[in-house]
């Protein structure tokens, strides 16, 4: 019979047999180790130099039986106070859609080279997915391996191999087919076409062009302040399938002060809202 809790035995061969925690299977079973000696102490004595190195060996069993998906869901929550509610929500979009589907059943010491290899041609060939896009999806991928390993203290022997991109050669318009697009959308005039101009005219991208407030604008100065961007989100609170938010611009430097062309000053001049600086440019309301 052993000492309470110290799994030392004494054999039938006279000996005493010890038996220690030496780590874990890729299925997440606890793997055994056994010493042997002529007496209890010796045993004893080699026991502590092979449970040194295991630490919180019954804390770390638990956690490597969780399923990936389990990690995937607490590394999403880890995320939500340190990047924007647009970059959660397209974590979320790839974890739940993606990710998740194809290895949320896993134990995080079976996903293997081979395995993300193998998630890389499904997404790619299968699915029909983008070199760039599938990319993305590994990167949100290889972060949640790295946050298994932080919190189990362990590390995992997986290469995550990006795809290969083409490079595709930029189409812009021609002269030409600028000015036919200007005459355009210069007749008769709405919102869509005077966003779509105001964004040829100075350059900013589409969320920004949204977002702008007609005191953005300067007159005066002929000016406009890039202050917010605008897009159109999954809705994480239930209701509606998707809502609107405004964030800080793409990075640092997007939020700027851009000149006014003589073209789009005079643009601006006839169609923004000049009684009400809180109306968006594109509307002329505050809605």
């Amino acid at each position: 019979m052993s000492r309470r809790g110290e799994n030392i035995y004494k054999r039938k061969d006279g000996r005493w047999e010890g038996r220690y925690k030496k780590g874990f299977a890729p299925d997440g079973r606890t793997m055994f180790g056994y010493c042997y000696g002529k007496t209890y102490r010796e045993v004893k004595e080699k026991l502590h130099t092979f449970n040194a190195p295991m630490g919180n060996a019954q804390a770390q069993s638990k956690q490597i039986k969780k399923r990936f998906g389990l990690y995937c869901d607490e590394w999403l929550v880890s995320c939500k106070n340190r990047v924007k509610l647009s970059t959660v929500i397209t974590y979320q979009t790839a974890l739940e859609n993606h990710i998740k589907p194809f290895f949320g059943g896993y134990l995080p010491g079976n996903i293997t080279t081979k395995a993300v290899d193998g998630f890389t041609d499904y997404m790619i060939n299968s699915k029909g997915l983008s070199a760039k896009t599938v990319k993305d999806y590994l990167v949100v991928l290889k972060s949640v391996l790295k946050y298994v390993a932080r919190v189990q203290g362990v590390l995992f022997n997986v290469e995550i191999n990006m795809p290969k991109q083409t490079q595709e050669e930029m189409r812009v318009l021609s002269v030409e087919e600028q000015n036919k697009l200007i005459l355009y959308l210069l007749t008769d005039m709405d919102n869509y076409k005077f966003g779509t101009l105001f964004a040829l005219m100075t350059g900013l991208r589409i969320g920004e062009v949204c977002a702008l407030r007609c005191g953005d604008i300067s007159l005066k100065e002929k000016t406009v302040t890039v202050r917010e961007t605008m897009r159109r989100v999954k809705n994480l609170d239930g209701g509606t399938k998707t809502k609107i938010i405004f964030t800080k611009p793409k990075t640092n430097t997007s939020a700027r002060v851009v000149p006014l062309t003589k073209a789009a000053f005079e643009l601006c001049r006839e169609h923004m809202n000049r009684s009400n600086p809180r109306a968006f440019l594109l509307t002329g309301s505050e809605e």
